[in-house]
């Protein structure tokens, strides 16, 4: 396959492209040590994107990139494609590496994040349904080379993780899952624990509104002998009020 080739320098590294995949320096100094034996294995070219005959993005092999700057070599073969944009661009960076190797949790993570941000303007996801929601689920998964599951549990975390739990995923001490169930099991608690606390609450009301019930019925056999009914029944009055109102409040919590 003929290749063009580039200028090393000329090739400029941008996000999203440069931190979506792990650089170890393991493998660049590896890389580095056969071109500096064998040169630059021109079966396996630098991907950039021609964004204007100035302007050519690197978007797949930043671990190439920086073993050739290691090893002296200026002069580089690239494969120049012309996307239509950068998701176009990012997808085929994810579809390239999957390709050739399983991502790390990181990676994944980082990628799922990414293809989610990319949504297409003007799309509603306020309103989106279980269907709709499942099929982006497997659309994603099928782009990042994994299930739809996983997909779901990247997103929890990138939803409602925390900082330290997401710099444990990219440390490799954490996997996606661990922190999903993690995740899950901190709600559970936070739902019990209001569940309580309302439950509570319920049983007040219902005593509350018990003892103004007793209050009337004590009326009952003798209403007009009783010089203060007119006040009791205020109060049985205010104390049902209160109890529709805590009721409803409760509900629209829910």
């Amino acid at each position: 396959m003929d290749n063009d080739l580039m200028v090393l320098n000329s090739i400029k590294l941008q996000d999203p492209f440069v931190s979506l995949f792990n650089k170890p320096d393991k493998i660049i100094n590896s890389l580095s040590a056969n071109m500096e034996a064998e040169g630059y294995d021109d079966a396996h070219p630098l991907v950039v994107w021609g964004v204007d005959p100035e302007t050519n993005i690197l978007v797949d092999g930043h671990c190439r990139f920086e073993a050739a700057k290691q090893a002296g070599i200026d002069e580089v073969p690239v494969k120049v494609c012309m996307f239509n944009d950068e998701n176009e661009a990012i997808e085929y960076a994810i579809r390239n590496q999957v390709d050739r190797r399983n991502l790390t949790e990181a990676e994944l993570l980082r990628c799922i994040e990414e293809l989610d941000k990319r949504k297409k303007q003007g799309e509603r996801t306020d309103i989106a349904t279980d269907v709709a929601a499942g099929r982006s689920s497997s659309q994603t998964a099928e782009i990042v080379g994994t299930n739809r599951g996983k997909v779901e549990k990247a997103r929890k975390v990138i939803e409602k993780g925390d900082k330290k739990t997401k710099e444990k995923i990219e440390s490799g001490e954490l996997t996606i899952n661990k922190a999903y169930n993690d995740i899950k099991d901190k709600e559970k608690s936070k739902t019990e624990k209001r569940q309580d606390r309302i439950n509570g609450d319920v049983r007040d009301i219902i005593k509350d509104t018990k003892k103004a019930a007793d209050k009337a019925m004590a009326l009952l056999p003798h209403p007009y002998l009783s010089s203060n009914m007119q006040q009791v029944l205020d109060e049985v009055k205010n104390t049902l009020v209160d109890a529709v109102t805590k009721l409803q409040s409760l509900l629209e919590a829910e």
